[in-house]
């Protein structure tokens, strides 16, 4: 079977936003805080690398300190495959930015063009895949990754950026740092339709988050039976507002409690086999629940009443700047 060639495109990025607070006072006319923007996912299932190209930054005024920006990404840091930071890990794309104090809802371009011989952005496929035997037209095979390239999209994303639900506010003298997390299992959507290759990368299921308020939970799993870590999973719940019995549930749009998910790893030490997870960017000042599934098929467009987890825990605190462990 041939590998063809061609094209790939990823779309976007929308970032489902928490209020994020910066030291110091509040706004006040002439004075200006300092702006500190990273990126960080949580793992797509069967995907070798997920790039995206980010160009600029911009923040739209709600309380008449006037716009800002578009601020531009360092050219050095707008490329990044979002499956390289996982867990704690981040990427920067803006630091130490000087704006205007004052109130905003952030904008977040991305660079959307195409052409056969140059990607900006991309999903990925290793060489074993059965999406690289026979490529369709659209898609391209990299000689240098041994990977084939499928484009992905957004509705609206090269119209109008990428704009989280909710606020960030700079305050005078100080600094607000925080960052936006992909959840890339939930957010990419393979084509309906067999004749389409495009992946949709839906704009939900990205969270933004204050640096100065937030821990990690990490811990080891145990896996007995037919689980291998190559198919477990460790899901998240905010347990904010929850009432009743909690009851660990996959991963679809009518799951207001699900917050992200994490691969298992494996740890090799001196030729010991174990296994672990870790959890990045977890607001503090809440409850959590975990669930361990050994089932990797979680499809985000459908709630699967019967979808099967091993081992949950309930009630999980998480301190700032503090790692929570907890085992499963």
């Amino acid at each position: 079977m041939s590998k063809g060639k061609c094209v790939g495109l990823l779309g976007a990025v929308i970032l489902l936003g928490a209020v994020v607070i910066g030291c110091g006072s509040d706004s006040s006319d002439g004075e200006t805080g300092t702006l500190n923007l990273s990126i960080t996912d949580a793992p797509v299932d069967g995907a070798a690398a997920v790039w995206v190209t980010f160009t600029g930054v911009h923040l739209q005024s709600v309380d008449g300190s006037g716009d800002q920006g578009p601020y531009a990404i360092p050219t050095d840091r707008q490329l990044i495959n979002l499956m390289e930071y996982t867990g704690t890990d981040s990427a920067a794309l803006i630091t130490d930015m000087e704006v205007s104090a004052g109130t905003y809802k952030l904008r977040l371009d991305a660079d959307l063009s195409f052409a056969e011989d140059t990607q900006s952005s991309w999903i990925a496929f290793d060489d074993s895949s059965d999406r690289c035997e026979t490529l369709p037209e659209g898609a391209v095979w990299s000689d240098d990754r041994e990977t084939c390239r499928y484009p992905l999209t957004i509705p609206s994303g090269d119209r109008s950026g990428f704009k989280p639900k909710g606020e960030i506010r700079i305050a005078a003298g100080g600094t607000s740092s925080f960052t936006a997390e992909f959840d890339l299992r939930k957010n990419i959507v393979d084509p309906s339709n067999p004749n389409d290759i495009v992946f949709k990368l839906k704009p939900t299921g990205l969270r933004l988050v204050d640096n100065s308020a937030v821990g990690s939970i990490a811990g080891d799993v145990t896996l007995v039976g037919e689980c291998v870590p190559e198919r477990a999973r460790v899901y998240l719940y905010d347990l904010t507002d929850f009432a009743g019995v909690f009851g660990a549930d996959d991963m679809h749009d009518g799951n207001g409690w699900f917050l992200t998910s994490a691969l298992v790893r494996t740890i090799t030490v001196e030729g010991a086999v174990s296994y672990a997870y870790r959890i990045g960017f977890v607001p503090a000042g809440t409850d959590y629940a975990l669930a361990l599934t050994c089932d990797d098929m979680d499809d985000p467009e459908v709630d699967e009443v019967d979808f099967p987890f091993e081992v949950q825990v309930t009630q999980i605190s998480v301190v700032a700047n503090q790692e929570t462990t907890q085992d499963l």
